[in-house]
C-alpha cells in the first residue's frame, strides 16, 4: 500500500505571531452557604447575543486563524490528515430487500449490493440560510417509510420529516421540538417519538414527553403517551420487533432509580402499566420472545447478562445467558433464531450468538482495540450487518448469516496508507491510590522510548460509558510523523464495569483527573515522550477533564486542547442539559457537592501567576449542550494574566454544534508546532 510522503514546508514563523485578547473584567460575586463567596469576573460573556462579545468573539478566531494557518502549513496537515482520510468503504443499514446509505448531506437505498442508488433525501442547498445536517433516520418496520431527523447550524434541536420509499416523495409531515437525534419506534404507519416543550438556546432543557405520531396528521393530533415533572427524571423508549409492546424507562438519574413501563397494545385495555419499580441496578429490557421481555441486567451479575421476564410475573426471571467473570456484556441485539452478544474481555472483543434456551451456536473473535457497530437487519431476516473499526483502520464491514453462522466480507474496504506496521499496546498504570488503570498506546513499530517522542494523551472518561475507536485519520497522521497516541481509560469510563463508573462520578471525579494525571506521569516515566513533548486533548466530559488536570499539573504538559469542555461548574447547572446531570457531577444546591464542584472547576481554578500550558480551545457558536461561553471565560481568564506568556488560542466553529468544534488539521498542526519546536 502507498504512504503518504511527509514534506515540511519551510517558512518562518515570527516570535510575535500571537497577541492575546486581553477582556475587560466586570466583577460578580456569589455567595453560597453564607460561607464561600465566588468571583467571576468574565460573566458579561455569557450574553452571547450581545454585540461586545460577539465582536470579541470575532477578535478571538481572527487571532487563531492567524496563527494555525502558519502551523498547518508548516506541518502540513491540512493536506495529508484528509489524504489518510480517503478511504472506500460501505456500511448500510439493512431493511427488507433494501441497503440504506447516509450522510450528513444524503439518504439513498440500494436493491443490492452492487446496484445503482435511489437518492430519497438531499438536504444542501445554496439556498439554505441554515447549515442542514442529517441526524439520524429509521425505516418502518413495513418498509413503507423512512423518517429522518436534521439539524440547523449543529445545535442539539432536531426536526423530523417523512419520505415514502417507493415513490421517494416527502409525505406534509414535519415535526418540530425534538433533540439529540433520539431513536423513534414504529407501530404500523405511525411511531413514538421524543417532544420537548420549546425554549431560548442556552435556556434549562426541560423534561422530555413522549407522543404517538401517525403520518398524515398534524403534530397537534399527536397522542401524548408519558411525561414526567420530577427535575431528576429521564426516560426512554422502544417498540418490540413484533410492535405489540411499548417498552417506557423512566430513570430517576439523581438518584440511581429507574422504573420500566409497558403497554401491551393486543390487551382489551392498553394502558401503561408498571413492569419493574425503583430497581437500582442497570437492567434494560430490549425485545419479546413468545410473548416474554428479553432484557440486560446487571442484577446480581456485575459484568451482564440477559434473561427473560413473563410481564404477568414479572418479579420471576429466568437466566438465558449467565455473567462470565472474565467478560464484559456490551450490546445485545435479537433475531427470530437467535441472541446476538457482544463482549469485551480486556481489549479483545467476540461476537456471539446463542438460542433463546442459552445453548452457544457460534463465536467470532475480532481485533484487539476494535469498536463494533451496526447489526442492522429486520428481526426476522437471516443476513445481518455489522462492522468494526479502529483508530488507525476504517470500517471493516461484514455479513453475517444468523442461520449458518457464515461471517464474509461485506464490501471491500480500502486506504492510502500502509497500516501494517501500526502497533496496538495495551497497559497499565497505576492510579494516585495505586489501583492500575488500563490505556491503550498506539505507535509505528520500531519506536525507541528515549523520551524523545511527540505524544497525545486523551480520555473521556464519564458516564460509566466505554469509549469505543473510531477511524481517526489525524491519528494516522500523527503516529506515521513519530507520534504515540495514548488513550487512558480511567475511572468514571466503564471500561471495567458499572463500579469503574461510580469511581469518577459525583464526590468521586476528583480520581478521574488524577488518574489521566498518572496516565500522563506513566507515558514521561517510560520514556514514552518527556513533559516538554507531551500533548493533552478531549472533547466534551474529557475536555473537562484535560482542562482540570492541565490548570492543576500545568509542568506535565506542553500543550492542551479541551474541546466544547465545561470549565465553569458552578454555573454548569443552569443552562441546557446541565441540570440533567447532577447525577454524574452533583449539585450547587448541595453544600458537599458545592465545594467538591468548586475544588476542581477548571475557570475557578487558575492562579494569577502561573504560565500555564500553550492551549487551543475549541467550542462552537451554537453548542447547546455545552455553551460556548464556557470556553469563552476559560481562554478570557488565563489569556488576561500577565504570567501567561504560553499561547492560549480560542477558535469557535461558526454555525456549529457540539459535534462541530473539533478540527483535526487546526488540533494537529498546533500540536506539532507546539511539541516540535523548541521556544
Amino acid at each position: 500500500m502507498p504512504v503518504l510522503v511527509f514534506a515540511v514546508c519551510e517558512i518562518e514563523i515570527s516570535a510575535q505571531e500571537y497577541e492575546p485578547v486581553i477582556s475587560r473584567q466586570e466583577t460578580v460575586k456569589d455567595t453560597f452557604f453564607n460561607h464561600y463567596i465566588v468571583e467571576d469576573n468574565y460573566r458579561w460573556l455569557e450574553n452571547t447575543d450581545s454585540a461586545e462579545v460577539k465582536d470579541w468573539v470575532e477578535k478571538q478566531n481572527k487571532i487563531t486563524t492567524k496563527f494555525l494557518s502558519k502551523a498547518i502549513i508548516r506541518y502540513n496537515t491540512y493536506n495529508s490528515i484528509p489524504k489518510y482520510g480517503f478511504t472506500s468503504y460501505n456500511f448500510p443499514y439493512k431493511a427488507g430487500k433494501y441497503y440504506f446509505y447516509w450522510s450528513s448531506s444524503d439518504i439513498y437505498y440500494k436493491s443490492f449490493v452492487h446496484g445503482n442508488p435511489v437518492v430519497l433525501v438531499g438536504v444542501h442547498s445554496p439556498f439554505n440560510k441554515d447549515k442542514i445536517n442529517i441526524e439520524n433516520f429509521s425505516v418502518s418496520k413495513n418498509i413503507k417509510y423512512l423518517a429522518y431527523q436534521f439539524s440547523r447550524n449543529g445545535t442539539d434541536r432536531t426536526e423530523l420529516k417523512i419520505v415514502s420509499i417507493k415513490s421517494g416523495t416527502h409525505e406534509k409531515d414535519h415535526l418540530i421540538n425534538l433533540r439529540f437525534a433520539e431513536d423513534i419506534a414504529w407501530k404500523g404507519d405511525g411511531f413514538f417519538y421524543s417532544r420537548y416543550p420549546e425554549t431560548e438556546l442556552y435556556d434549562i432543557t426541560p423534561r422530555k414527553e413522549i407522543y404517538f405520531h401517525k403520518i398524515g396528521t398534524t403534530q397537534d393530533e399527536d397522542q401524548l403517551i408519558f411525561k414526567r415533572d420530577y427535575p431528576g427524571n429521564r426516560c426512554s423508549f422502544l417498540t418490540t420487533s413484533d410492535e405489540r409492546f411499548l417498552i417506557v424507562y423512566d430513570a430517576k438519574k439523581d438518584m440511581d432509580k429507574m422504573n420500566i413501563y409497558f403497554i401491551d397494545y393486543q390487551s382489551d385495555n392498553p394502558v401503561l402499566k408498571p413492569i419493574i419499580t425503583n430497581i437500582d441496578v442497570q437492567t434494560m429490557i430490549i425485545d419479546s420472545y413468545n410473548t416474554k421481555f428479553i432484557a440486560i441486567t446487571h442484577y446480581k451479575s456485575k459484568n451482564g447478562s440477559v434473561v427473560e421476564i413473563d410481564p404477568s410475573d414479572p418479579y420471576k426471571w429466568r437466566v438465558i445467558i449467565p455473567e462470565y467473570a472474565d467478560a464484559e456484556l456490551l450490546n445485545v441485539f435479537t433475531k427470530k433464531n437467535c441472541i446476538i452478544v457482544h463482549y469485551k474481555i480486556g481489549q479483545n472483543q467476540y461476537i456471539v450468538l446463542y438460542n433463546y434456551q442459552g445453548e452457544l451456536l457460534s463465536k467470532i473473535k475480532l481485533p484487539p482495540t476494535a469498536s463494533v457497530g451496526g447489526f442492522s437487519a429486520a428481526y426476522d431476516e437471516e443476513e445481518i450487518i455489522y462492522s468494526y473499526t479502529t483508530y488507525t483502520l476504517p470500517h471493516i464491514v461484514y455479513s453475517l448469516n444468523s442461520k449458518t453462522f457464515e461471517n464474509k466480507l461485506f464490501d471491500e474496504t480500502s486506504v492510502t496508507f500502509d497500516y501494517t506496521n501500526i502497533i496496538y499496546e495495551e497497559v497499565d498504570f497505576f492510579g494516585k491510590d495505586s489501583i492500575p488503570v488500563p490505556m491503550i498506546l498506539v505507535y509505528e513499530k520500531n519506536l525507541k522510548k528515549n523520551g524523545e517522542n511527540p505524544a497525545i494523551l486523551e480520555t473521556y472518561g464519564g458516564y460509566g460509558l466505554i469509549e469505543q475507536a473510531s477511524f481517526n485519520p489525524g491519528i494516522v497522521y500523527f503516529v506515521k510523523h513519530g507520534g504515540v497516541y495514548a488513550f487512558a481509560n480511567v475511572r468514571g469510563s466503564g471500561e471495567k464495569g458499572e463500579d469503574w463508573g461510580k469511581q469518577g462520578k459525583g464526590l468521586n471525579k476528583q480520581t478521574t483527573i488524577d488518574d489521566f494525571i498518572a496516565a500522563a506521569e506513566y507515558l514521561v516515566n517510560e520514556g514514552y515522550t518527556s513533559s516538554n513533548k507531551l500533548a493533552a486533548t478531549g472533547a466534551s466530559h474529557g475536555g473537562l477533564v484535560v482542562a482540570a488536570a492541565a490548570v492543576q499539573r500545568p509542568d506535565l504538559f506542553k500543550a492542551v486542547v479541551p474541546i466544547v469542555a465545561a470549565t465553569d461548574m458552578i454555573r454548569f447547572e443552569k443552562f441546557t442539559v446541565g441540570a440533567q446531570n447532577a447525577d454524574e457531577f452533583g449539585t450547587i444546591k448541595d453544600s458537599l457537592s458545592f465545594a467538591n464542584l468548586y475544588s476542581y472547576s477548571p475557570y475557578h481554578k487558575i492562579k494569577d501567576d502561573v504560565n500555564y500550558p500553550s492551549m487551543l480551545i475549541m467550542t462552537s457558536e451554537f453548542d447547546d449542550r455545552v455553551p460556548p461561553f464556557h470556553s469563552y471565560k476559560f481562554a478570557a481568564r488565563l489569556q488576561s494574566r500577565p504570567a501567561q506568556k504560553n499561547p492560549v488560542l480560542l477558535r469557535i466553529e461558526k454555525k456549529g454544534g457540539h459535534s462541530d468544534a473539533k478540527n483535526d488539521e487546526y488540533m494537529y498542526g498546533f500540536i506539532m508546532k507546539e511539541l516540535l519546536e523548541t521556544k
